[in-house]
């Protein structure tokens, strides 16, 4: 194989390796399914915000229950925006 041939199917597998991590790191939001509250009868034993960062745009909000279940909260949800400052103020 010539010396050409070789650097082509370097690049190519160079190229091929950046864009699947491009595409992994794009997709790397922990929340898929939002909700926009917490039920009344949720016993909640941990709640976790987690900013935006380069991997995920958006600002997360995981709440785990008791029970061990874990779901995520819309924070433009207005419950939640009311939770946030309760929070703060203690």
């Amino acid at each position: 194989m010539s010396h050409c041939v070789k650097v082509m199917l370097l690049l190519v597998a160079m190229v091929s390796i950046c864009a699947a991590h491009f595409h992994q790191s794009t997709n790397s939001c922990l929340c898929t399914d939002i909700r926009p509250r917490i039920t009344q009868h949720t016993k909640v034993s941990e709640i976790q915000a987690y900013a935006a960062t380069n991997f995920c745009n958006n600002v997360e909000i995981v709440v785990t229950e008791k029970r061990g279940n874990r779901y995520c909260l819309d924070p433009n949800a207005e419950q939640v925006q009311k939770m946030i400052q309760n929070m703060r103020r203690k």
